[in-house]
């Protein structure tokens, strides 16, 4: 059950609840991808990531670079920025735009991911901590997914990975 189910049927609010999920790193055999070449807002940044349940409204900016996460996400430059698998990196606290709380999503919440091509919905599929060193879920996809990830508090040697794939009409 997601957040948005079970604040219907439970009347609840955001709040706790656990991270969960499992999935693996998906490699298909025709990938897409789309550069951030003409991508860019007036503003510089090339899209924006919102996930109502946490209240998360941020800017996403080229490079996994501290400049970039100090005015929203990082974009993962290794991954497409529309097409396939758009990865994003984020602070997890102390800092004005931060994602921690994305622990505490589960399967079946919302991710839009809004760019000058459009704005695209995507369905979270997995939760998992992983190792700061693991780049398997920003493998290029021929599904349209979005893949967040940011540090997890006190455990330098690992991550939080959020992979959601595009909801089908």
């Amino acid at each position: 059950m997601n957040h948005e189910q079970d604040e219907k049927s439970a009347g609840t609010g955001p709040g706790g609840g656990g991270g969960g999920g499992s999935g693996t790193a998906v490699t298909p055999s025709t990938p897409s991808y789309t550069s951030v070449q003409s991508m860019a807002y007036k503003n510089g940044s090339i899209g924006t990531v919102k996930i109502p349940w946490l209240g998360i409204s941020v800017p996403v900016w080229e490079g996994e670079t501290t400049a970039s996460m100090a005015k929203g996400l990082g974009h993962y430059s290794s991954t497409s920025a529309w097409q396939g698998n758009v990865g994003v990196a984020g602070h997890n606290r102390g800092a004005k735009y931060n994602i921690g709380s994305i622990k505490n999503l589960v399967a079946g919440d919302i991710i839009t991911y809004t760019t000058i091509y459009g704005t695209r919905t995507y369905q979270v599929t997995m939760v998992k901590t992983i190792a700061n060193n693991d780049w398997s879920y920003l493998q290029r996809t021929a599904d349209n997914r979005i893949t967040l990830t940011t540090c997890l508090e006190n455990q330098p040697a690992k991550r939080i990975c959020v992979q959601a794939v595009e909801k089908s009409s």
